[in-house]
């Protein structure tokens, strides 16, 4: 036994190495003791403990072992605490020498995309495989913290110091000095859906976290101030998806490979071009790709269905201009092909077990007629889309890539996907495709290019088809219908 103490300041290596070395010796005894509970979590020394005596006793010989140094000599008193209490415990028994302990907070990479399918088709639709590009690990180190101490972490953003959606994580605590999951005993991770609204500032969709550690009041938190220390803040990349069905339209995989490759031109911005050569495929498949997009822009065919008949088309109504029943947009319903009947219009697009999530600020639809009537545009604002750009007519195939084009090269070079600037680009991009396209932006600062009534609108739709069926299929394949 002795009469010790560990000459200040401590050597922090020493003391950690002997903490290691004791809850090993004894980690074998018999459940629960002076240094582990019935669950086998450790428990520090108690300080003034006399039945503790020779544990502190090991502590400090251990300590020594490792290169840490003592005041005070052995001799021949057969305890560990002086007679008169004026020995100070060891660092590992807490009290008056117990180690400050630190916190040091960071993000494991700089930057993230939301999560999206890791294949295609992907194994869980509407979800997949989260790809590790949208993982980011919260890193949280400490010295001097017993196991076993619970920790929470909060995932705020940037811009406006609110905890995100769900962006408390609880399930923590401290090994080895590590903050990890209580049940992986990994490092926590965090994955972005659009829940948690990375983009709601769109120049700004940068995050930080804080952390609280149940020991000595630790807190700790990654750098907040984007502007200042954006390296160090957590950016949400943005990231759009470009879908086509070019199983009898030629032009739709080269729009959407180019309007990918425009969107990916713009700093911190992905995207993936995806060409389905079918028309149907399940709507979980289909809402798995739609799902935490910035932007979601689909090239193949559309139409107005009946509600009442869904398989019957408005392409096949042409016995007058308008017939009676087309009158009332109501009767009808705008879709795009690429579902089973009756397609993907407003009922399948509030169908959030299928579509968990809706583009953020932009759905461009280059398919024919999904914008005749606004039923398919108000669904997706219903659901937290800020624009839909549509059209009221069958569309050339050769002509809708240009428009699209022209829209986002404005967009993406001379405004870097502001969403502000949508109505900006539409106007202008759009002024040029009237004639034959009849555009449409839905929501803020939507209009159409002119002031057409909806009376005339459908008349030039059906106009254009009759004259179709009377020239013959070589105009027809021309269409989007």
């Amino acid at each position: 036994m002795s009469n010790r103490r560990a000459t200040r300041p401590l050597n922090e290596a020493a003391a950690q190495a002997a903490d290691e070395e004791i809850y090993a010796r004894h980690q074998d005894d018999p459940r629960p003791n002076a240094l582990f509970d019935a669950d086998g979590n450790r428990l520090p020394l108690d300080a003034n403990d006399p039945a503790q005596a020779d544990l502190r006793s090991e502590w400090m010989d251990a300590y020594v072992a490792h290169g840490g140094e003592v005041e005070g000599q052995p001799d021949d008193d057969d305890s560990d605490v002086a007679p008169d209490d004026t020995e100070q415990p060891c660092p590992l028994a807490g009290g008056d020498d117990t180690p400050e302990a630190t916190i040091t907070c960071r993000w494991s990479k700089a930057d993230v995309t939301p999560d999206h399918n890791n294949a295609d088709p992907p194994a869980s639709p509407p979800t997949d495989v989260v790809p590790d590009e949208a993982k980011v690990e919260l890193i949280v180190d400490t010295t001097n913290v017993p196991d076993g101490t619970a920790a929470t972490i909060e995932i705020r953003s940037c811009a406006t110091g609110e905890v995100v959606h769900e962006g408390t994580l609880s399930n923590l605590e401290v090994r080895g000095n590590q903050v990890v999951s209580t049940d992986t005993g990994n490092r926590p991770e965090w994955v972005f859906q659009a829940a948690h609204q990375p983009w709601d500032s769109w120049n700004a969709p940068y995050f930080y976290f804080h952390a609280t550690v149940d020991y000595q009041g630790l807190e700790g938190e990654t750098p907040s101030d984007h502007e200042a220390n954006e390296a160090d803040c957590l950016r949400v990349v943005y990231w759009h998806v470009c879908y086509s069905d070019s199983t009898s339209l030629s032009g739709v995989a080269p729009e959407c490979n180019t309007v990918a490759a425009i969107l990916k031109g713009v700093a911190h911005s992905r995207s993936q071009a995806v060409d389905h050569r079918q028309e149907s495929i399940p709507l979980a498949q289909y809402g798995s790709h739609i799902r935490n997009t910035y932007v979601f822009h689909q090239a193949s065919h559309g139409d107005a269905l009946n509600r009442s008949a869904p398989h019957a088309s408005i392409t096949t109504v042409t016995s007058s201009l308008p017939p009676d029943d087309v009158s009332d947009p109501a009767n009808w319903r705008s879709i795009v092909y690429l579902t089973p009947m009756p397609r993907f219009g407003d009922a399948e697009i509030g169908t959030e077990a299928s579509v968990p999530s809706v583009p953020r600020y932009l759905w461009y639809s280059s398919t024919c007629l999904t914008g005749w009537e606004s039923s398919f545009a108000d669904a997706l604002i219903a659901r937290g889309c800020r624009n839909v750009i549509a059209f009221r007519v069958t569309i050339p195939d050769s002509e809708a890539p240009e428009m699209a084009r022209d829209f986002y090269t404005q967009w993406a070079n001379d405004y870097q996907l502001d969403p502000e600037k949508i109505p900006d680009c539409f106007f202008q991009a759009g002024a040029d495709h009237y004639r034959h396209m009849r555009p449409i932006l839905y929501g803020a600062g939507g209009g159409q290019i002119t002031g057409l009534s909806t009376g005339a609108i459908v008349a030039i739709a059906i106009a254009a088809i009759a004259v179709g069926a009377v020239i013959g299929i070589g105009l027809y394949a021309l269409l989007r219908d």
